[in-house]
């Protein structure tokens, strides 16, 4: 037999339970979706010509640009990388990379190319959007990360960007 001190006490505890999981749910909602992209692709923050060399091999394109804002392109097929042009005229790290295939994924949601616009758009919900882009691209600022998804005209993720600051 339960006793009323034991049933009282057996409906805060599920009370408590019940208010713990509202909150979580509510706090989820408005918390940014994040991942460590670069990390995913496998690289770091300021990974250099040579590195990327050496992490993937020969590129199946590398484009040379003697003027411009990236100094060279290499291009594997799967994802491009863009190396800036520092003031001197020489060959800086990293500063872009394009994801082209949805063989890479991006967080628990396993963000993709391949995924529709709508998609897309609820999981960034409450990130800090990019405004004045074309209307084919939705963009999101994650830390010092502004990633373009480029969408074809069925609403279709075809391409991701990222690129560091603006």
């Amino acid at each position: 037999m339960v006793t009323s001190k034991r049933k009282r006490d057996m409906k805060i505890v599920i009370l408590l339970v019940c208010a713990v999981i509202i909150a979580g749910v509510l706090i989820c909602k408005k918390i940014p979706y994040k991942c460590d992209y670069i990390k995913k692709i496998g690289i770091s923050l300021g990974t250099t010509y040579d590195e990327i060399l050496e992490k993937f091999g020969k590129p199946d394109k590398i484009e040379k640009n003697d003027q411009g804002m990236w100094s060279c392109i290499l291009d594997y097929g799967d994802k491009r990388f863009y190396f800036t042009r520092l003031k001197n005229g020489t060959q800086g790290p990293i500063d872009r990379i394009d994801i082209l295939s949805d063989s890479i994924q991006f967080g628990w949601c396993k963000v993709r190319v391949g995924m529709s616009r709508n998609t897309i758009e609820k999981i960034y919900s409450n990130n800090e959007k990019i405004t004045e882009i074309g209307e084919d691209t939705f963009g999101v600022i994650d830390g010092s990360w502004w990633i373009y998804f480029k969408f074809n005209k069925d609403e279709i993720l075809k391409e991701i960007n990222f690129c560091f600051g603006p």
